[in-house]
């Protein structure tokens, strides 16, 4: 699974399984769930999007909020140190 912005399902009360279900969407029930809980208890507006890379479905919570890209910068910053990072050891074990 991916994170990534959209669109989708966490506003929707818990569907119960059903007979139906697959071990995919059971672990998607739980994993909304489990995200809803934490996200009740964030002292804060939390947003989630995720991406099952499965299957291509979206799950998300608050995706149709507006956040401050203030913290979503530091992404951004953070791929670009690993890159670095990255480029230093693959150039350290060439030599």
């Amino acid at each position: 699974m991916a994170l990534v912005l959209a669109t989708n399902a966490f506003g929707q009360p818990k569907a119960e399984s059903t007979p139906g279900d697959t071990g995919s969407d059971l672990f998607r029930k739980k994993l909304e769930t489990r995200i809803r809980d934490i996200a009740d208890k964030f002292d804060g507006v939390m947003g989630v999007a995720i991406l099952d890379l499965t299957d291509g479905r979206i799950s998300s919570l608050n995706a149709d909020r507006v956040f401050p890209t203030a913290s979503s910068i530091k992404i951004a910053v953070l791929v670009e140190l690993y890159r670095q990072d990255q480029e230093t050891r693959s150039g350290a074990k060439g030599k």
